[in-house]
């Protein structure tokens, strides 16, 4: 019973906001907005190879070893369509 009261509490409290991010084209841009506003936001993402380079991990059977790369991630965002 009281489990039941707090979730109904909170459903009437708390703001809820849908937010969708629709890629744009072949780009590693999204278009965000949210059903509260007419407001369009553009998200870009930039990937870069890191200067720590990556690490090595032990392969299979053979010993043989795989490299996996690291990246850094840049996220900028503008009010606006992309």
């Amino acid at each position: 019973m009281i489990e039941e009261a707090v979730a109904d509490a909170s459903e009437e409290q708390i703001p809820v906001y849908r937010v969708t991010a629709e890629p744009v084209g072949d780009t590693d841009d999204y278009e965000i907005t949210t059903d509260q506003t007419d407001a369009v936001y553009c998200m870009s993402i930039k990937k870069s190879a890191s200067d720590s380079g990556g690490f090595s991990v032990p392969g299979g059977s053979d010993g043989a070893e795989s490299f996996v790369p690291e990246y850094d991630l840049k996220v900028s965002v503008a009010k606006g369509g992309c």
